[in-house]
This record gives structure tokens, sequence and C-alpha cells, in this order.
């Protein structure tokens, strides 16, 4: 789930995460914040890791994260 989908993505994405959600994962990594609304909306229960690819490089974008 740690992609950065461009438009032509999304509904392949969304697809993929549908088939995968009767699944029971510890956690999900992710690294967009398009692919974080769509896999909270599937896994509401799921913890889920932001990604070093993310480029969170300081407290703010941290607390960005932290946040939602």
């Amino acid at each position: 789930m740690n992609i950065f989908p461009r438009n032509t993505d999304i509904k392949v994405f969304e697809s993929v995460v549908e088939k995968i959600s009767d699944t029971n994962p510890d956690a999900i990594i992710f690294s967009d914040p398009g692919t974080f609304n769509i896999l909270r909306k599937h896994f509401p229960n799921v913890p889920l890791h932001l990604s070093t690819q993310a480029s969170t490089l300081n407290y703010e974008s941290i607390k960005f994260w932290r946040d939602l």
C-alpha cells in the first residue's frame, strides 16, 4: 500500500484495497494522503504507519500527520 498513485491509479488502488479488506493486518504502511483516506475507509481500526517515503522531515509535518 506504500505507493504514490497517479490519478489513473486511484481506482485500481481502491479496488485492490477492497479485495483485501477482509484480511486483518497488524498495520499498514502508507506514503500518500490520498491512499491514507482510502485505507482509513476500508480499515478503520488498523494502525496506519507513515512511510519514510513521505519525506516527513520536520516537526510541523509530523504534527500534521499526527493530528489527522
